[in-house]
């Protein structure tokens, strides 16, 4: 229970971050301009600094074998999400389909999971946090992108994007940093510091800027609640019951499951416009998400 308080109250300072980020776009102190420079700055700098933070960490070795058997449990949640919403959505229409199965395999482990562990458990909370999150960017870039290009002739996702994207390159960069263990002066510290403090408020106002272009109505459209409780619900209760069958330690089950059952990945929105698939159905189905995972996240501690 007191578990479930701390993550609730976690929740609710990300989302008053969200709800300033919906507000400043309505009174259009945000600008569209402002909005992809707020992501970007995000994506590309402060959500790296936060995983490089991470590993300059004194791990133990108990810490390095946590990080391995979460690396493999992100591996088999991303094979058995891509066959969970292959099997449930593969009758849709090819514009839905690809948004639901894309849905299903993606969550939103960047701009929700890190923040909200980062203030449940602090850095190692990242470190483990960044280590599930491997997996996840690979399979976006690349299941993720054949998801929707397949139905779309000539557009293909560059193996660049997996490889080379700043956070992987944060987390070969900090991989790096456990083998060698380099003094790193102050500065550097104190830098990678602060702008670490950063991203949570920063992340959670370029979401609510990003959804305040979604018309609330929308949410209420064909297909939105399948995919929301199969997101929030089915796929964190699936790796919940697995890892209790494997007998995972309790830090393991608890990262592995928050970061399955977050909402849904603003990308879904992007890769939709740009492959002209179903939008409306991708921006309300995140939308949606993002609301109930305020109530869906702390029920899920709640049982760990």
């Amino acid at each position: 229970m007191e578990q479930a308080g701390i993550i609730f109250f976690n929740l609710l300072i990300l989302f008053a971050y969200f709800g300033v980020g919906f507000l400043c776009r309505n009174r259009k102190i945000i600008s569209e301009q402002g909005i992809e420079s707020f992501s970007s700055f995000v994506l590309n700098v402060a959500l790296p600094c936060t995983i490089l933070k991470s590993f300059t960490l004194e791990l133990s070795p108990e810490n390095y074998r946590s990080a391995l058997v979460l690396l493999a449990i992100s591996t088999g949640t991303c094979v058995l999400s891509f066959g969970v919403g292959t099997l449930l959505f593969r009758q849709l229409p090819a514009a839905q389909q690809s948004v639901m199965r894309y849905s299903a395999l993606i969550s939103n482990c960047t701009f929700v999971g890190l923040p909200l562990l980062n203030g449940i458990c602090g850095p190692l909370g990242v470190f483990y946090a960044s280590v599930f999150v491997i997996p996840n960017r690979f399979f976006m870039w690349s299941a993720g992108v054949w998801m929707f290009s397949q139905n779309a002739p000539g557009r293909k996702g560059p193996v660049s994007r997996i490889l080379l994207n700043p956070c992987m390159l944060a987390c070969y960069t900090g991989a790096l940093y456990l083998v060698f263990r380099p003094d790193l002066p102050r500065l550097i510290l104190e830098v990678l510091e602060n702008i670490s403090n950063c991203t949570a408020p920063l992340s959670m106002v370029t979401m609510g800027a990003i959804l305040s272009r979604i018309r609330f109505k929308d949410v209420f459209c064909k297909n939105v609640g399948a995919i929301v409780a199969c997101r929030l619900v089915l796929l964190p209760l699936l790796v919940w019951g697995i890892l209790l069958l494997l007998k995972a330690d309790a830090v393991t089950v608890m990262v592995s499951v928050l970061l399955t059952g977050m909402p849904l990945a603003n990308t879904v929105i992007l890769m939709a416009e740009q492959y002209h698939a179903d939008v409306k159905l991708a921006g309300a189905a995140t939308l949606l998400s993002v609301l109930l995972s305020v109530i869906t996240i702390p029920l899920l501690s709640f049982i760990l």
